[in-house]
Order: C-alpha cells, then sequence, then structure tokens
C-alpha cells in the first residue's frame, strides 16, 4: 500500500454514473453481483433517477488522489430498525489488493455505526467468491444465513466493530 495515496470519498452523483455503469459491466465486478447482467444506459440513469428519492440508499464514490476506485454503500437502511446492508466493489482492477477498500469500509462503517448510530449491518456475499468472504470476515462480519444456492447473508454488529477499530487503525498505519 503507497503512504502517499490520499483517500477521500464524496456521495455518488450524476457526474460518476457512467464512470460506474462501465465498472459494474466489468467481467470481474458483475460476476460478483446479484444482478450480472451487463447494465444499459438508459437501466443506468434510471437505477440513479430511483436512487436519487430514496433515503434508504446511500452511495459513495472513493478515490485514490484524483483517480476514482470503487463504490461503497448502505441500501435498505431503516432507522427505525436501526440497521441496514452495506456493500462495495473496486472499479479499478489496479487498486485491488492496495487497501483502499478497508479505508471505504471504515468511512462507511463509521457513518453507519458512529453517526447513524446503526445496532447492525448485514452483507450479501456470493457464496464462491473466498476474498469477499474473508474480507468480511477481517471487517466482523460473521455468517447469518445461506440466502440461495448463489449467496449468503453475513452480519455485522455494532460491537464488534467498535471491538475492532484499533485492529483497523494498526492495518492502515
Amino acid at each position: 500500500m503507497s503512504q502517499n495515496r490520499i483517500f477521500r470519498i464524496e456521495p455518488l452523483n450524476e457526474t460518476w454514473i457512467e464512470q460506474v455503469r462501465f465498472w459494474r459491466n466489468q467481467n470481474f465486478v458483475r460476476q460478483q453481483m446479484e444482478y450480472n447482467a451487463v447494465i444499459s444506459e438508459k437501466a443506468q440513469h434510471l437505477w440513479f433517477s430511483r436512487l436519487l428519492n430514496d433515503p434508504s440508499q446511500r452511495y459513495f464514490i472513493f478515490f485514490s488522489g484524483s483517480i476514482p476506485v470503487g463504490i461503497i454503500h448502505l441500501s435498505k437502511l431503516d432507522l427505525e430498525k436501526k440497521e441496514a446492508e452495506v456493500g462495495l466493489f473496486v472499479g479499478d482492477a489496479n487498486f485491488i489488493g492496495t487497501g483502499i477498500s478497508l479505508e471505504a469500509s471504515l468511512f462507511i462503517l463509521d457513518l453507519a455505526f458512529k453517526q447513524l448510530k446503526l445496532n447492525r449491518l448485514f452483507a450479501k456475499v456470493k457464496n464462491d467468491n473466498i476474498a469477499a468472504i474473508r474480507y468480511n470476515e477481517l471487517l466482523g462480519f460473521r455468517f447469518q444465513t445461506k440466502l440461495n444456492d448463489d449467496f449468503s447473508q453475513y452480519e455485522l454488529p455494532d460491537q464488534t466493530y467498535f471491538q475492532r477499530l484499533t485492529l483497523f487503525k494498526k492495518l492502515l498505519g
């Protein structure tokens, strides 16, 4: 991991929707998704217009300096139940394994647990995506249930996250 890389994040806006579509349509990303068809420009714009009017979803682009790297989000955000689903993908393959995903994850976990005061998060992970399963386990997520032949749900309680914060800060140096 480069120590001079500057991590930054910004809310997803219209400027980035075609970049996100390009990332999402790449085979290495698409193959890990529940909806894995190629996304058209029209479908992407429709998705984004629905996203703008949906308070249960918060999407962010994360960057290394000025280079857009990927997406992180909360969806199915329920402030009454104090829970949400979390998701992430790196769209620029040059950044896989660099540690930037951990920085993005800590941002969204802090948002969920410190600012929104959620009690738990869920992650839906493809059953054969061993790297994603291990990554989620590093973050403290634990297997909760098998959703179908392809995906399982993992859960992260707020207490587990707060217990792991020191480890995360050490990992980021």
